[in-house]
């Protein structure tokens, strides 16, 4: 089956893109074709109380392997303030 998530993903950081990431992770063992598709920002910055909106890469060489398979499978098309897109 064919399946596009809309949501917050890597590169954006927060709970709710690394569980879009594990959803993705358990829909491809399944058999299932995954996109996703993700905002280019969350917040505008005046709203944003961190330094970043994009997750810091500080991790084993293993996972930063996942998560060059995650952006090959992430759509960076939303554009959260702009009604748009």
């Amino acid at each position: 089956m064919r399946i596009i998530i809309v949501g917050t993903a890597y590169p954006l950081r927060g709970g709710i893109a690394h569980y879009i990431a594990l959803l993705r992770e358990a829909l491809v063992r399944r058999g299932h074709d995954v996109r996703i598709l993700t905002f280019k920002r969350q917040y505008p910055k005046l709203l944003f109380p961190g330094k970043s909106q994009e997750e810091v890469d500080t991790g084993p060489s293993e996972s930063q392997e996942k998560l060059r398979e995650q952006l090959a499978v992430t759509d960076i098309v939303i554009d959260s303030i702009n009604p748009i897109t």
